[in-house]
């Protein structure tokens, strides 16, 4: 049972260290993947603005053209007026130029209309792009430094990766369910499943420890739990290393 304690103990070292690890990154990877979810968003809303944008303009020229025949046919009936011979004829042709005059207008409206818009969404996406360049800039450095922290560490982390993937296939062959128990332990403890006797106390939650129990730690025979915490206990390692 010394062994496995003993085994444990190192395991507990190695994800102690992975924990160390990733702490030196920081929050650098949350960061990351944020600018990068908002950098997307903005690549959307930029794409659907600059297809609103876009039919708006087609819409625009296409009224401009409609607009541009119907002044053409009002100024023919505007010249027609000084060739007709009949009060009918005039009446007719006056009444089809006040009919065209309120179309030029409202179409003059609806291309009015069409131009403001177009500023509108104009203005909008040149917002949306010096948000999208700033992010980006931002993205870029924050994935810098990430990729330069990641460097530094990989040897290491492949190497503990690697260190810890022997200990649990040892501790699989000898006791499957006491490494469930430690991984269990450890995701409820902040990642620290084995604690040392620390001045007669748990080394885990600091709760003092009966002498009795204290024996029964250091002697490594069985696997003792902490009454108050639950992790597991073993001696100072100055006490069994030898």
């Amino acid at each position: 049972m010394k062994e496995v304690l003993k085994t444990l103990v190192k395991l507990q070292e190695i994800d102690s260290e992975l924990m160390d690890l990733e702490q030196e990154r920081g929050d650098l990877p949350e960061s990351v993947e944020k600018l990068q979810t908002e950098v997307q968003k903005l690549s959307v809303d930029l794409e659907e603005a600059g297809a609103e944008l876009t039919a708006l303009q087609r819409q625009h020229r296409e009224k401009e053209g409609e607009l541009s025949l119907m002044r053409d046919k009002f100024q023919k009936y505007q010249n027609q007026l000084y060739s007709v011979t009949t009060t009918r004829e005039y009446d007719a042709l006056s009444t089809e130029i006040d009919t065209l005059k309120a179309k030029i207008d409202g179409e003059e409206g609806e291309i009015s209309g069409l131009i403001d818009r177009e500023e509108d969404l104009a203005e909008k996406i040149q917002a949306l792009e010096k948000e999208h360049q700033a992010l980006q800039e931002d993205l870029q450095g924050k994935e810098g430094e990430l990729s330069e922290r990641l460097s530094e560490t990989e040897d290491d982390l492949v190497a503990l990766q690697h260190e810890r993937e022997k200990l649990v296939v040892r501790l699989i062959k000898i006791d499957r369910q006491l490494l469930a128990d430690y991984d269990r332990i450890r995701a409820a403890k902040n990642g620290v499943a084995v604690a040392e006797i620390y001045k007669r106390a748990c080394g885990g939650c600091f709760k003092t420890l009966p002498l009795q129990k204290i024996v029964e730690i250091k002697k490594m025979e069985r696997i003792i739990l902490c009454e108050v915490c639950g992790r597991i206990l073993v001696p100072e390692k100055g006490e069994y290393l030898s």
